[in-house]
């Protein structure tokens, strides 16, 4: 009985270490984890950011290019109009 009792107290400091090991791993393992997921976070943000900045532009290019399209026609409807007026005078 006295050899077991003999046993587990040198192996007592291996125990205690071996805790304190586990312990402070574990700590690094949530700093750890808690870091990554405020970086996921901010990640997500950016990436929503960029998203809406995207799409507002994409909205406003494409009112831009309504615009164009506008003007295209307004300056081809004046040209067939001088084109025409052109051609009476010829005539």
């Amino acid at each position: 009985m006295n050899d077991i009792l003999i046993k587990l107290l040198e192996q007592t400091p291996v125990v205690i270490v071996m805790g304190l090991g586990l312990y402070s791993l574990w700590s690094e393992m949530k700093a750890k984890e808690k870091t990554f997921a405020e970086e996921r976070k901010q990640h997500k943000d950016e990436l929503k950011e960029r998203n809406d900045y995207i799409q507002n532009r994409d909205i406003e290019m494409r009112d831009t290019l309504k615009d164009v399209v506008v003007l295209q026609e307004a300056i081809k409807e004046r040209l067939d109009d001088l084109e025409s007026k052109f051609d009476n005078i010829n005539k």
